[in-house]
């Protein structure tokens, strides 16, 4: 969280000086002014300016990790099955003001 030192418009929103403000992570990429059907998941979204990593000088260390994990993780998973879909409707997400995640995602393979 932080102060605002100064009266900002931001968007819609009006930021007075004094005014405590926050990144809200978990809406990054789920922003419908930036993605089309935000709400939705696209493996093969083509303009995809996601900020999972964060930027800048607050880029994550880990980010590089991370994608090999699930570039190996995704690709063993194609290798291994014809179709994955949604076992159900209902997805679980673990309630957090920091950052979103999954904490159950049931689903089907052949």
């Amino acid at each position: 969280m932080r102060t605002a030192v100064t009266d900002i418009s931001l968007g819609e929103a009006q930021i007075r000086a004094g005014d405590r403000v926050v990144v809200w992570i978990p809406s990054i990429n789920r922003d419908e002014t930036v993605f089309a059907d935000a709400e939705r998941f696209v493996v093969d979204r083509g303009s995809n300016p996601h900020l999972s990593f964060g930027g800048g000088p607050h880029y994550c260390v880990g980010a590089a990790l991370a994608r090999l994990e699930a570039k190996h993780a995704f690709g063993a998973l194609v290798t291994r099955t014809r179709a994955i879909e949604l076992a159900t409707d209902r997805v679980t997400w673990r309630p957090a003001l920091a950052l979103r995640s999954l904490t159950e995602l049931r689903v089907t393979t052949s």
